[in-house]
């Protein structure tokens, strides 16, 4: 048996145990990959009319289900790419159509390359002048450099695979279809525990927040990059946590920070990592916030703050899985997945000229859209019990209610600022109510014309009155500044983006003075133990 023979049979095997069509297109592509190595493919079946190519299968470009449909000639010219696999076996990007070639190429991948396609013959008895018919279909390729040759061993290759893909599919979809109930109960169990251990953190009883469970737990353990959307404090990094616990990387590092936190002329360095002497002050090498999420998560706050440079760098590392530390000389594979956020428009961005296109594409191969609270039917109230409860059990106090009136009232309000603002705001209310059991309509709107005036949240009791005899100005203000910071650690739970908040300093200025006076063992630690609800 030759080495391709053999290939192909064990490639054959490993799609004879896909027990779902996801798994069967999964394998398939990745076989596919293994004969033609390239930075995206998709593959396109003809549809029954033989009028038209589908989408059937993608990596590493745009998700399946939206990929265009391409015509085949009978109502519309088909890209020229498209006519010549009518014609022969292969194709590949030429001078005389390249800009036919460009735009193919970038509807189909949004990114630098150049097109190759192959013809996938449903039937090895079809010559190659018998074009594009039902049950025929295309690979294209998106690569770096055209290969010299191999075109014919390739197609001969690839049309036996999609064989094998074409008679398995059927047998595949069967397979579903006589899914026991018990297999099906089985699921919506797992389901269920899932969703509960979702709602653990990402609280809220309304269909939105359902959607959002689910989503999340669907995409968890595919290994695409993620983009959140949502406007400021609706939990975007919350969730973030939620897709690396339930992915197959949980045991490994998840690593958040906020691209707007951290200043232009240190970004490079803190993405990437740099080696001892690569600049004034290197003293010694330090990894990267992508080193450090090898074979975990990286997640990105705020991505669209990244500089255009940045943005670059960043791509080439997503599409190579390879990483350059400043002052290096050599190359480090990497392995991680990259989760992202953002609160602004990025397609609006890349239609500005701001944000990469390709890069986007990279980023947003699954998105997730987080509901604002005003969307979330119900949760207002339900989220205002929730909070009050973890209140009560911080302060060790007796959990408050609202009066039918005031709570009738709080649901009025839009909270623009989203669950982070409902925290801060039902925090004004207990601390207005003190000793009384009941938050009334009076307190209710004293606490939203506090916030409307913008005043300092009432989250951090002053120090005592210094004491001269304790030392110097220097050491008495010291003391001071560490009091108010372990009291503010205490009262939130460590939970670094609402201490910043209410102390209104830089993330990373916190996190210096809470290492100085080693109130917690540095940012990592608050950044794994913090608790945000939603």
């Amino acid at each position: 048996m030759s080495a391709a023979a053999g290939d192909m049979t064990e490639t054959g095997l490993r799609m004879m145990r896909a027990r779902s069509e996801s798994q069967l297109r999964f394998r398939f592509v990745e076989a596919v990959l293994e004969i033609q190595p390239a930075n995206g493919v998709a593959i396109y079946a003809v549809d029954a009319s033989g009028r038209a190519l589908n989408p059937l299968a993608s990596e590493n470009t745009f998700p399946t289900d939206r990929l265009p449909p391409f015509p085949l000639g009978f109502d519309k010219r088909p890209p020229a790419a498209i006519a010549a696999l009518q014609r022969q076996s292969a194709y590949r990007h030429g001078q005389t159509t390249f800009n036919d070639d460009e735009a193919l190429r970038n509807r189909l991948f949004g990114a630098n390359g150049r097109l190759l396609a192959f013809r996938l013959a449903a039937s090895q008895t079809e010559d190659a002048g018998s074009g594009l018919r039902p049950g025929n279909g295309v690979a294209f390729f998106n690569v770096g450099i055209l290969p010299d040759n191999g075109f014919a061993e390739n197609a001969n290759v690839l049309s036996h695979l999609f064989q094998t893909f074409v008679a398995l599919h059927p047998l595949v979809e069967a397979f579903e279809q006589r899914a026991s109930d018990q297999t099906r109960k089985n699921a919506e169990e797992g389901w269920k525990r899932i969703d509960d251990a979702l709602s653990e953190r990402l609280v809220g009883q309304s269909p939105q927040m359902g959607k959002l469970r689910s989503q999340i737990a669907r995409c968890a353990g595919r290994d695409y990059a993620v983009l959140l959307e949502g406007e400021t404090g609706t939990g975007k990094e919350l969730a973030a946590r939620a897709l690396h616990r339930l992915s197959p990387r949980k045991a490994k590092a998840f690593v958040a920070e906020n691209c707007a936190a951290i200043p232009e002329s240190l970004m490079e360095s803190e993405l990437f990592g740099y080696e001892k002497g690569a600049f004034t002050g290197a003293e010694k090498a330090r990894a990267g916030l992508i080193k450090k999420a090898d074979g975990g998560t990286l997640f990105l706050d705020e991505i669209g703050d990244l500089p255009p440079a940045l943005q670059a760098k960043l791509l080439r590392v997503l599409q190579e899985r390879k990483l350059r530390p400043l002052g290096a000389d050599t190359e480090h594979d990497v392995d991680f997945r990259l989760i992202t956020a953002t609160h602004r428009d990025l397609r609006a961005a890349v239609g500005e000229g701001t944000f990469r296109a390709d890069l986007y594409h990279r980023i947003a191969q699954l998105a997730i859209k987080l509901p604002p609270l005003r969307d979330r039917e119900g949760d207002i109230a339900y989220l205002a019990q929730y909070f009050l409860a973890e209140i009560a059990a911080r302060e060790d106090e007796p959990v408050k209610a609202f009066t039918d009136e005031a709570m009738a009232e709080l649901q009025t309000h839009s909270f623009p600022g989203n669950v982070r603002e409902l925290q801060n705001f039902l925090l004004r209310c207990v601390l207005l109510a003190r000793d009384e059991a009941e938050i009334s309509l009076a307190q209710v709107r004293e606490a939203h014309a506090s916030l409307l005036a913008g005043a300092a949240p009432a989250t951090v009791e002053p120090p005592d009155d210094a004491n001269v005899d304790q030392g110097g100005l220097r050491e008495m203000v010291g003391k001071a500044e560490a009091d108010i910071l372990a009291r503010c650690f205490r009262r939130f739970h460590g939970n670094q983006a609402d201490m910043a908040q209410a102390l209104d300093v830089p993330r990373r200025t916190l996190s210096r003075k809470l290492a100085r006076y080693g109130i917690c063992a540095g940012d990592e630690r608050i950044t794994e133990t913090h608790r945000e609800e939603v």
